[in-house]
């Protein structure tokens, strides 16, 4: 080491020609960090068209770097969709399917509904056919206005335009049909009291002829109290006469204020429930002729007086020739049986 000052040769602290202190030397630092080896050279091959401007890499494994935008970088990962768009591709395909849900829904619905008008339009078309062709099932005589048999106010006969009539002798509206035979189709009771409405007990006979033509038929023979009285303080016995051949289904229903009902030799067939619902019958008379008993043809009761849960009235007497087909029938469903 050489003197700052004289440029002699110093071997210790000062120099020995001019006594100058000795220049103190800095430690070298050690290089905190191992030095990278140089990368090689990148070689080219300029007879190789290279994709993207990209250099072959000739067998250099560490990371190359190039001019390409990291957007067109090969094999580049994609960057994930946040939680915000993924949430509003979930709520629009469930949105979408709600739509869909509801167009099928809708279109369901309308058709239903059309089926269901549609139904409904054959149904009452059906209901007014065949009321307005009852005539022609029965052979109805008909009139196409209302009419009185004599002209005055005090009628005894109205015929209405479907047919039906009203016979004040007799207290009952009929019908015409084959010509000359008769279908009771009402009673006006208040004409059988004759305006004793304070009477307790009413005995009525179904007429076996109207304007001299046999009634052979009842549609509805509906009796009803016409009285003050309360309907089971009424007693009414209703006599229908040998000339009916046939009662129909529900001629007698809901009768509440009959009590007893004789059927007279004669008669040949009920109709299946062509007397039911009568709670306060108590008695009825079938004769030998009536041959043809359907199905809760008589004496049957349903739990609220009009669904179809039927069963036999306790308590009623069935008076009837002993082996006919009304005693049977009777025993078969329990009723009281008195031979005549």
């Amino acid at each position: 080491m050489k003197c700052p000052n004289c440029g002699n040769e110093i071997t210790g602290k000062f120099c020995t020609s001019c006594g100058t202190p000795a220049p103190v030397e800095e430690p070298v630092k050690e290089q905190e960090t191992q030095t990278q080896p140089a990368p090689q050279p990148y070689q080219y091959n300029s007879s190789v068209n290279q994709p993207n401007g990209m250099p072959v890499n000739n067998g250099y494994t560490g990371q190359q770097f190039t001019n390409v935008p990291n957007n067109n970088m090969p094999n580049q990962p994609k960057k994930g969709m946040s939680g915000g768009k993924i949430a509003a591709i979930v709520i629009s395909v469930i949105l979408g399917i709600i739509l869909i849900l509801g167009i099928i829904i809708s279109a369901v619905a309308c058709h239903a509904y059309k089926s269901l008008e549609s139904g409904l339009k054959d149904n009452i078309s059906t209901f007014v056919s065949n009321y307005n062709n009852e005539s022609s099932y029965y052979n109805w005589e008909t009139s196409d206005n209302w009419e009185t048999s004599d002209g005055d106010s005090d009628v005894s006969k109205v015929v209405d335009n479907d047919g039906e009539i009203y016979d004040e002798s007799t207290c009952c509206f009929y019908k015409v049909f084959n010509g000359n035979e008769v279908s009771v189709t009402g009673v006006n009771m208040y004409d059988v009291v004759d305006g004793d409405y304070t009477t307790k007990h009413i005995e009525f006979t179904l007429p076996s002829e109207i304007e001299g033509k046999k009634v052979t038929d009842i549609y509805n023979a509906y009796i009803y109290n016409p009285t003050n009285n309360d309907g089971k303080d009424v007693e009414i016995k209703v006599t229908v006469p040998g000339s009916v051949k046939t009662i129909q289904a529900y001629a007698f229903l809901n009768c509440e204020s009959l009590t007893e009902l004789v059927l007279e030799d004669g008669v040949t067939e009920l109709e299946n429930e062509a007397i039911v619902e009568c709670e306060n019958l108590k008695k009825i008379t079938v004769p030998e002729s009536t041959t043809i008993l359907g199905e809760y043809a008589f004496g049957f009761l349903s739990s609220d007086g009009m669904s179809y849960d039927y069963t036999p009235a306790k308590d009623l007497v069935v008076v009837a020739k002993k082996n006919s087909v009304a005693e049977q029938f009777a025993k078969e469903n329990n009723f009281k049986v008195e031979n005549n």
